[in-house]
């Protein structure tokens, strides 16, 4: 009988609940790019921060504010500007009572010039418009009036800047970039499928430019995994946040992940043996700590400095990531060597590859008597095949998947997918980004996306046309939908 004890560590443990990094405040489930992160105000560093924004990166910091606090802002620094020199020319004009500049109406009154004359005239020099002094416009050659010169001096100069910047602000805040990548798309949905031949997780969401008749420039995507703990550090007593990328197979990343956004493009992550996104993604080790041998009948593990700060499997033929961010597809094309040896050190992109190599070996050994123990010959090709990293992720079931991504399982760590979509808008030649994001919600398992982008067959000259009521439609290809939010008797769902 299992006491009290025992059965309150086998209750679940107690977990946070997970707020969304990208929230989607946008219509057609969009969102407006902003991060939802803050600093902490009580820290020093953040007055420090604040300095080094605003005094050295002040035009950007005014440039990202509102439409409607910037205008009045700018307005009230200008009008303080008026007000400065009207009390510069009011102080002037009374300096020497004797001396005339027809700055004062009646002269003879000794009095100073009054401040609504003085502001009217500091308004005329900041605008330039009808410019004449208040008495007499050839007063301002008057060798006694070299003070009103200077000073009428500095206000033009100081007013020239400010239109200046004014009209390139202006300009920057009306043809800045970022406001294009409300024009791109992504599907409300994300799915995770298995891929049709091979079985392979798949992680896949779409992506449209609904603006296809001004294509975008270079326009690339990037892929990451935003790690939200739902369990406090018991060391730190905090729950700490943590970023990965993720690889991309199509578009492939090796070539930059460059898309034509003017068709819907679906993207494709593989979530190999390397994918954070895999709850059973192989630990970081290296080549000198030892690996283990796949031997006939048993198996014979050395000691392993396993990095403890990744989740992994038992390491084995595989090659060490070393904390690289690497796809198994790279060694399956063999773009790079993923597997190697245990006896001879040889390294190979295939378990093929590798299967062939031990067989062949058995037989030379065999054939020259080469003792058993510490030889190819103590490897059993079958168990190799099997205890091989590669191709681990067919194991993986949708619950188990579904489990690591909402942070169920240990190590309880919600996983939000963040896309970033960087293109250049052509017309101003900037570029801008466009986000999106997918938590546990918005993944339907074992679904693909229904066509959208079709042949156009009406005698237009069109060629082709976007359906936007299918845009962000999918239909099941397999099981494991079964675990989505759609009713069994649908086809294809939003």
């Amino acid at each position: 009988m299992a006491t009290d004890g025992e059965e309150a560590a086998e209750s679940p443990p107690k977990l946070a609940p997970v707020k969304r990094m990208l929230v989607r405040d946008l219509p057609y489930h969009q969102s407006s790019n902003v991060l939802q992160i803050r600093n902490l105000r009580r820290s020093e560093h953040h007055l420090h921060l604040n300095r080094i924004r605003w005094g050295q990166n002040w035009f950007h910091v005014l440039l990202r504010m509102r439409t409607f606090v910037t205008v009045p802002l700018l307005l009230g620094v200008w009008t303080a500007g008026l007000l400065i020199f009207t009390g510069i020319y009011m102080a002037v004009d009374s300096s020497d009572p004797n001396m005339e500049c027809s700055l004062h109406p009646y002269p003879e009154s000794g009095e100073s010039i009054p401040f609504g004359t003085a502001f009217a005239f500091s308004l005329e020099t900041a605008t330039t418009v009808g410019y004449g002094l208040p008495v007499s416009s050839s007063a301002f050659f008057e060798p006694a009036c070299d003070g009103i010169r200077a000073v009428i001096y500095f206000q033009m100069v100081l007013s020239m800047m400010f239109q200046a910047f004014l009209f390139s602000f202006f300009y920057g805040r009306l043809g800045r970039c970022e406001s294009r990548g409300v024009q791109v798309l992504f599907s409300n949905k994300a799915t995770l499928r298995r891929r049709k031949g091979d079985g392979r997780w798949v992680f896949e969401f779409r992506v449209y430019d609904s603006d296809p008749r001004h294509p975008l420039v270079e326009a690339h995507v990037r892929l990451y995994a935003i790690r939200q703990p739902r369990k406090v550090d018991k060391v730190y007593n905090v729950r700490p946040v943590t970023v990965e990328p993720l690889r991309l197979w199509k578009p492939n990343d090796d070539l930059g992940g460059v898309l034509l956004a003017s068709v819907p493009t679906v993207v494709s992550h593989h979530v190999d043996i390397h994918s954070a996104l895999n709850p059973r993604r192989r630990g970081i080790y290296y080549e000198d700590l030892g690996r283990s041998s796949v031997r006939h009948g048993d198996q014979v593990q050395t000691d392993l400095n396993l990095d403890e700060h990744v989740d992994g499997v038992s390491p084995d033929f595989s090659l060490s990531s070393c904390g690289m961010n690497l796809r198994e597809l790279d060694s399956a094309t063999g773009s790079r060597d993923g597997l190697r040896c245990d006896v001879c050190g040889e390294t190979y992109n295939t378990r093929d590859n590798l299967a062939k190599h031990i067989t062949f070996q058995k037989l030379l050994e065999k054939h020259d008597g080469v003792p058993v123990i510490g030889s190819h010959q103590e490897l059993d090709v079958d168990t190799v095949l099997q205890n091989c990293s590669k191709g681990r992720d067919k194991e993986l079931s949708s619950k188990e998947l579904s489990g690591f991504i909402a942070g169920e399982t240990e190590p309880y760590n919600a996983i939000e997918i963040l896309v970033v979509l960087e293109a250049i808008e052509p017309l101003m030649s900037g570029t801008f980004q466009s986000m999106q994001s997918y938590t546990i919600e918005d993944i339907e398992f074992g679904a693909e996306f229904v066509h959208c982008f079709v042949a156009n067959d009406d005698r237009s000259q069109c060629a082709a046309k976007m359906d936007f009521d299918l845009f962000h439609k999918t239909k099941r290809v397999s099981p494991e939908s079964k675990l989505s939010a759609v009713p069994e008797n649908d086809e294809s769902h939003d």
